[in-house]
This record gives structure tokens, C-alpha cells and sequence, in this order.
């Protein structure tokens, strides 16, 4: 009996040792499950916040960039600006200083006629004086001609600007050529009259004096009162 009851007892010690082994393996994987399931999440929860930071950086790069791009075009749209500006003041000194050119021009030109004229006038005038001794020989019954009065009779009256159109006709192949003269310069004291800026020279009777071009034949304009038909 003592046998069996001893028996009994180790076993009865057997099975506690048993269940109280298998609670701890059962408690010990419940840590291990909780232990990884607590890592797994403390992974996902890394890994989401590395995908938001990594998002985040990402928003934040690309504002940066549109950011820069706003900065840059506005960057060039000031310097468009500024060109279109300087450009625009560049034109308009230049029209002013054009202008002011222009009235200098203008100023030395009515300064040059109003030279001209006072010499014109002066000349005529001298002219003048020298033709009233014909009206005293007109008065003893001399005949009157246009020769007695000195070559003032036969001047032109020359102006800047006129133009004179003539027709040029070659003496070989008589082919006829048409030629502009425009009257650029006039020096009534110096008996010079200049056309198309100094290519044609001219006294003030019309005999071309000069002519860059090469020959141009012409009669002459004048001559004096001891060649006229009839003289004796």
C-alpha cells in the first residue's frame, strides 16, 4: 500500500512538474508571439513613418523647385523688363539727340541763306552801281544792248534745292540719257555754283566748270559783247 500511495504521489509530482513546464512553454511563446508581433509593429510603424518622411521630403523638394522656377521667371521677366526699358530710353535719346540735330540743321542752313542773301544782295547791288554809267552813254544815242550792261544780266538766279533736268545725248551712238542736276551749294562771290554735293560745278551763268563723271560737252552760256553777230 505505502508502495502504490508513493506510486501515486510521483506521479501526481510528475504531471504538476509536466503542466507547470508546459505553462511555462505556453507562457514563454505567448511572450515570443507578443515580442514579435510588438516588433512587427514597431517595423510597420517604421516603415510608414520612413514613407512619410520620405513623401515629406519629397513635397518639400518639389516646392523648393517650383519655388525656384517662380524665382527664375520672375528673375527673367524683371530683365525682360529692364531691356525693354533701357531700349526704350536708348530710342528715345536717340530720337531727341536725332531732333536736336536736326534743329542745329535747320538753324545753319537759315544762317547760311540768310548769309547768301545778304552777299546776293550785296553783289546786286554793286552790279548796280556799275550799270549806271549806261544810262548817261544811253542819253549821247549809243544803241543799248544787253552786252553793255557786264555779264549781271545774264546770271541766273541759283537757289539750294533747284533741280535741273536735262537729256545727254552721246555723239557716237546719239543715244540720249537723262541727268538730275539738284543745285546743293551756292557762293554768288566766288561765281561757283555746286550740284548733286559737288559732282557738277557750274559758274553762275550755267558753264559746267567741273564734272566728276567725266566730259560733258556743253556751249557755252555767254559770251562776251565783242564776239556778238554784227559787231564791229
Amino acid at each position: 500500500m505505502a508502495q502504490l500511495a508513493e506510486q501515486k504521489q510521483r506521479e501526481a509530482q510528475a504531471k504538476a512538474e509536466a503542466e507547470r513546464l508546459a505553462a511555462a512553454n505556453a507562457k514563454q511563446e505567448a511572450d515570443l508571439a507578443r515580442a514579435e508581433t510588438q516588433r512587427l509593429t514597431l517595423a510597420r510603424l517604421e516603415a510608414e513613418r520612413a514613407v512619410q518622411e520620405q513623401q515629406k521630403a519629397q513635397r518639400l523638394a518639389l516646392a523648393q523647385a517650383d519655388e525656384a522656377q517662380r524665382a527664375q521667371a520672375q528673375a527673367d521677366t524683371a530683365a525682360a523688363q529692364s531691356r525693354l526699358t533701357d531700349q526704350q530710353r536708348l530710342a528715345q535719346q536717340q530720337a531727341e539727340a536725332q531732333k536736336a540735330k536736326q534743329a542745329r540743321l535747320g538753324l545753319a542752313k537759315l544762317a547760311q541763306e540768310k548769309e547768301q542773301a545778304a552777299a546776293r544782295l550785296a553783289t546786286e547791288s554793286a552790279a548796280a552801281a556799275l550799270t549806271q554809267p549806261i544810262a548817261a552813254a544811253q542819253a549821247t544815242g549809243l544803241p543799248f544792248t544787253p552786252y553793255y550792261k557786264g555779264f549781271e544780266e545774264h546770271r541766273r538766279s541759283y537757289q539750294v534745292g533747284d533741280v535741273f533736268s536735262y537729256q545727254v545725248t552721246d555723239r557716237h551712238t546719239k543715244l540720249a540719257t537723262p541727268l538730275t542736276m539738284q543745285v546743293t551749294a551756292v557762293d554768288i562771290n566766288a561765281d561757283r555754283v555746286e550740284y548733286n554735293n559737288g559732282e557738277y560745278v557750274s559758274d553762275t551763268m550755267g558753264n559746267v566748270v567741273t564734272n566728276l563723271r567725266g566730259r560733258l560737252s556743253t556751249p557755252r552760256q555767254f559770251y562776251p559783247a565783242e564776239l556778238y553777230l554784227g559787231k564791229k
